[in-house]
């Protein structure tokens, strides 16, 4: 259990740590004032005014948590006092309390150490629109290695990729869950991500992995454009057409103001399709010059004749 404030937790956390607050945001904001300008003990004696008379809530809060007794793992910052007031109260509650040694601080650095492992990475690499996320969640089910790094990211990339989505997570917790993944993976067997930019929506990719991104081999697979314009409409025609038109205008300077004038027009219209063939040629040349800048011998183009997931998965698990 995090008791650090929920300000604090929702930067980011250990994953699936519930948040078990001592202090709310502004409770942590006024004993914070008042460390500076009256030192620690003025400091202490406000916290412990304030958690006395939280007793009651704290209890019953352990309690819907994880029932009368058991073991409970607490953490703050550091393992300090956050930790240890909230360990003795409810040991004394009959709770079996632990403190994370080191709290979050040592966690975070103990996550971020994960992101220099080594790995036998392939990269799924193809025009926005090649459903990349599906084959690559088909493979995963088939027995292949795989991380999906949109998944943790909640978001999928473009400028529509958070639609339908919930709020994405900070970088911060991005992290924490993607050292998870990356701890569980197997060294000694290839591990299959999509082809990203550094930054997923408003997270980014820690710099040791996308070092290795950089590095590695890109299974690029060609969708026509057709298929693929088809496939967005499925996928984001059915949002309403204000929201469409806010997003194509978040990015028409780099559409240019005629293309990005059709395209809000085509919305407009009803004819979707038309507004998303006009947005995928704009991310077909950005996806064709980011894939410029790597070496031509580290791609390899697959031309697919089937449309089928599951084939596709087959096939490049066999690449």
């Amino acid at each position: 259990m995090d008791v650090r404030s929920p300000g604090e937790y929702q930067r980011g956390h250990i994953p699936r740590a519930y948040n078990f607050p001592l202090f709310d945001d502004y409770e942590r904001a006024i004993i914070g004032t008042l460390y500076h300008k009256n030192g620690q003990t003025a400091a202490i004696k406000k916290g412990y005014n304030i958690a006395g008379a939280k007793i009651e809530g704290y209890l019953e809060n352990a309690s819907r948590i994880c029932g009368k007794k058991g073991k409970v793992v607490l953490y703050c910052w550091r393992g300090g006092m956050r930790s240890q007031s909230m360990a003795l109260l409810l040991s004394m509650s009959g709770y079996e309390a632990i403190i994370l040694s080191g709290g979050y601080k040592s966690y975070r650095s103990f996550a971020r150490k994960q992101f220099e492992a080594s790995k036998d990475i392939s990269i799924l690499g193809g025009m926005t629109g090649s459903g990349k996320t599906d084959i690559l969640r088909k493979m995963k089910y088939l027995g292949q290695q795989v991380v999906d790094l949109e998944e943790l990211a909640g978001h999928k990339g473009s400028v529509f990729g958070n639609l339908g989505l919930q709020e994405q997570c900070r970088t911060e917790h991005f992290e924490n869950l993607l050292a998870e993944e990356w701890l569980d993976t197997d060294p000694g067997k290839r591990l299959w991500l999509e082809d990203e930019s550094i930054n997923i929506g408003h997270v980014s990719i820690p710099a040791p992995i996308f070092k290795q991104m950089q590095e590695a081999r890109v299974i690029m697979i060609n969708i026509p454009f057709e298929e693929r314009v088809a496939r967005l409409t499925a996928e984001y025609g059915h949002f309403e057409k204000d929201i469409l038109k806010q997003l194509i205008t978040q990015i028409s300077r780099r559409l240019g103001s005629e293309n990005a004038k059709k395209a809000i027009e085509s919305v407009d219209q009803g004819h979707i399709s038309d507004s998303i063939a006009i947005v995928l040629t704009y991310y077909d040349k950005a996806y064709k010059h980011q894939l410029s800048k790597r070496p031509k011998e580290k791609i390899t183009e697959v031309n697919l004749t089937t449309t089928d997931t599951e084939e596709i998965a087959y096939l490049l698990g066999g690449i």
